[in-house]
């Protein structure tokens, strides 16, 4: 069986493909609060494997809470959301930045945890360093209603 030619790359995922029974996500937007800008809000998601969708919002904001269920997440959207989380999570390094600069003041910072397959992934990642993540923003922003 060939599993993989030289220079070939396996199909991109699609946001039909199947996600893994016990995807979670955590997604905290460190930043100076921005209530104008829903991308530059400090906020915390919480994506649970039910296709719930809890979202807490404002300055208070601590990756220890247990926000409110804001809204169901439609099996498609789960998908696309597995598939930015992954791909985010593919493109970086595991835990936090280290030694990396900081990011300019005022840059949000993203605080992505995965669960999939049992395993658990953690990652930190800078607002404009990594599409995926932006995009994953963006997705969650629109789920929570664009407040």
């Amino acid at each position: 069986m060939l599993l993989a030619a030289a220079g070939c790359r396996p199909p991109a995922a699609t946001v039909d493909d199947p996600i893994p029974a016990d995807f979670a996500l955590l997604f905290l937007v460190d930043t100076t609060d921005h209530p104008d800008d829903p991308r530059r809000r400090r906020a915390l998601h919480v994506v649970e494997p039910d296709r719930t969708l809890r979202a807490a919002l404002g300055p208070g904001v601590t990756d220890d809470l247990h926000p409110p269920a804001t809204a169901t997440i439609t099996p498609r959207d789960m998908r696309e959301l597995y598939r930015l989380a992954e791909t985010a999570r593919l493109a970086s390094a595991p835990g936090t930045p280290g030694n990396a600069a900081p990011p300019p003041p005022g840059v949000p910072v993203y605080r992505m945890v995965l669960r999939v397959d049992g395993d658990r992934h953690e990652r930190v990642l800078v607002a404009g360093q990594q599409p995926a993540a932006d995009q994953l923003l963006t997705a969650l922003v629109r789920l929570r209603g664009g407040r």
